[in-house]
């Protein structure tokens, strides 16, 4: 089982260049075999709205990258260049498919020759707080990646949990190193105040406004709200 589509065709990233976006089209181009999510309709809803807000060519950072489907999506698309981050420690402790690893991420974005794109094997808490304080990038993902940092890793494992002061320096870094937008999405279930904690996010992160981008079906069934946080 893998997070993320990882096998598609270039057609798939052909026909995301084209808009307006089909996306039965979209659809049609994956290879949806033992994987969680499609992917697809947060991926549309983030180039809709980088278009509706005059975002051009910006530079990307994705956090959590996995399989690199949101960071190629948008390298051979729209982003001038792509920096993705993520480590093995989500695909051990859930035990997926090691094809969602970043190095077989950097094997595949060879294959589709994409070059503005590179991808760290890096904890994405070392990434933020120890890396250089003069990164920016435009855009932001951070899709479904700060909860384990609350609650801890895969299964509510204690890996990866960060003490209190450490996480809101986390928070704090992200809404450094972000220019324009952050998007944003987490399981709600694992906060034990939601709303409280998006408010942290933008107080601690600094951030300007928060808004509503969309809703995106999880595995379980579960709605997830994917939300913007602008400067």
């Amino acid at each position: 089982m893998s997070y993320q589509p990882l096998s598609f065709s270039d057609e798939f990233l052909i026909q995301l260049s084209r808009r307006p976006l089909d996306l039965v089209s979209l659809y049609e181009n994956l290879n949806l075999t033992n994987v969680e999510r499609s992917c697809v309709d947060r991926l549309a809803m983030i180039l809709h709205d980088l278009e509706r807000e005059k975002i051009n060519s910006p530079s990307v950072l994705d956090l959590g990258c996995s399989g690199g489907f949101f960071s190629m999506g948008l390298a051979s698309t729209v982003a001038s260049y792509v920096v993705g981050v993520d480590d093995d420690r989500y695909i051990t402790i859930q035990g997926e498919d090691n094809l969602s690893s970043v190095n077989n991420t950097k094997k595949r974005i060879e294959q589709h020759g994409i070059t503005n794109a590179i991808f760290h094997d890096q904890p994405i808490e070392n990434f933020l707080l120890q890396g250089n304080a003069q990164d920016r990038f435009d855009v932001v993902l951070c899709l479904n990646i700060l909860h384990h940092f609350y609650k801890g890793y895969g299964n509510l494992t204690l890996e990866g949990k960060l003490e209190e002061n450490t996480y809101y320096r986390l928070i704090a870094r992200l809404g450094e190193i972000t220019n324009k937008v952050m998007y944003f999405e987490t399981n709600e279930s694992f906060f034990d105040n939601y709303d409280k904690a998006l408010l942290e996010i933008l107080h601690y992160g600094q951030f300007s406004t928060l808004s509503l981008l969309g809703g995106s079906p999880a595995a379980d069934g579960e709605l997830r709200i994917v939300w913007k946080f602008q400067k």
